[in-house]
């Protein structure tokens, strides 16, 4: 699964290449990120339930995962509007 910081590593290296090509990010980068983001809230939300965690975790865990899917879909959204 890659991070928030792994996320934005691999968009800047992808968003160079294209543009030395003249092409935009693959919309299937992006899919496979918000696709290893909702296993990564799956599995700590299972980790979750074995620990007992409360409401608090649950709703720290749900606006994470948020905050970082906003983050990586702006990256989508700049690489798109700057080339």
């Amino acid at each position: 699964m890659l991070l928030k910081s792994n996320m934005s590593d691999v968009f800047s290296l992808v968003k160079t290449a294209n543009a030395e090509r003249g092409e935009l990010l693959p919309e299937s980068l992006l899919n496979s990120c918000n696709k290893g983001l909702t296993d990564w809230v799956d599995d700590w939300e299972v980790k979750l339930d074995g620990w007992g965690g409360n409401e608090f975790h649950r709703h720290m865990l749900r606006f994470f995962r948020l905050h970082v899917r906003l983050f990586l879909n702006s990256l989508g959204l700049m690489a798109v509007s700057l080339s």
